[in-house]
């Protein structure tokens, strides 16, 4: 917006910033810069506030002159001049009217109702980038791959969950041979209570076949575990936040599947459309479970695909 025979209010685009220092990611931004060389009358403002105060645009013009006129009376009284919501301009040493822009306001129609994302440091040495290790597969190998993968992680839990009562079965077991009868050949009489017949039988022989009756059991404890692992399914669950690459937003739900689509032909395969608390629907290139790896994402879309692409986290 140019303020005759003053200077131009200019809205740039700032893509969306990690601040190391903070531990922030902040949403994509407008903000106010100001160029003292752009004085010439182009009329946008004077119809304006024709429009917004009623009056003529003659009327109009004379009344941005008595502004501009006392701004400048200020500034070189060595006065400041405060713009709500937008910025403070001062003059320095040289003459040149210096422009300080209040950051508190983002003007980015997008961005609106986004606020910046907090993150934390990433241990990377508990961190196993699966992409890397299924780059060079083809999706049937990368299938079988992770279906693999989980069935075998399944199969650890269930069989460390049964060894863990293993010992109490034992023992059960064991308590349960005690008390059962036993008899001798030549007499009729209970073990326990003649010591003739117990001296009959070697202690040895006794102790092969509980621990032969043991070793069976948990060959078929194992056996039931393989069974109940090999038919477990693990749903796939998703803990924390996710983190989508937005490329547009549109009222338009027809606009958004429309952009999908070209999103897709592009070779985005995981686009998606998301509904948005303001109405607005979002088309997504990709999303990410990890901010890092979402914020290298959309560093690579700005400079080669969309430079108003941002981070959405859901």
């Amino acid at each position: 917006m140019i303020v005759p025979s003053f200077g131009a209010f200019i809205a740039n685009f700032v893509s969306a910033e990690l601040d190391e220092q903070k531990q922030i990611i902040s949403p994509p931004t407008k903000q106010i810069a100001f160029n003292s060389s752009l004085v010439s009358n182009d009329a946008l403002l004077s119809h304006h506030v024709a429009n917004i105060e009623g009056i003529s645009f003659d009327q109009a013009n004379e009344n941005i002159e008595l502004i501009v006129k006392s701004w400048n009376d200020k500034l070189q009284q060595g006065q400041s001049i405060r713009l709500n919501k937008i910025g403070e301009l001062t003059l320095n040493s040289d003459q040149k009217i210096i422009f300080k822009p209040y950051n508190s306001i983002n003007f980015l129609k997008e961005s609106f109702g986004l606020q910046a994302i907090p993150i934390e440091a990433v241990n990377r040495r508990r961190i196993v980038l699966q992409t890397d290790l299924l780059q060079d597969l083809s999706p049937e190998k990368k299938l079988e791959r992770i279906n693999g993968n989980s069935n075998k992680k399944n199969r650890k839990i269930v069989f460390y969950a049964v060894t863990a009562y293993l010992p109490i079965l034992v023992a059960l077991w064991a308590l349960f041979l005690l008390k059962e009868p036993f008899t001798g050949q030549e007499s009729g009489f209970n073990i326990f209570k003649k010591s003739e017949v117990i001296e009959k039988f070697d202690t040895k022989t006794i102790e092969d076949i509980k621990t032969n009756e043991v070793i069976a059991e948990i060959e078929t404890t194992e056996e039931i575990v393989n069974e109940v692992a090999e038919e477990a399914i693990i749903p796939e669950v998703v803990l924390g936040p996710l983190y989508y690459i937005i490329g547009g937003s549109f009222k338009d739900s027809q606009n958004a599947e429309s952009f999908q689509d070209v999103l897709i032909n592009k070779n985005y395969p995981r686009s998606e459309v998301l509904e948005g608390n303001n109405g607005y629907i979002r088309v997504s290139y990709d999303r990410f479970e990890v901010s890092n790896e979402a914020l290298k994402y959309l560093q690579t879309i700005n400079q080669n695909e969309n430079s108003a692409a941002w981070i959405l986290k859901q």
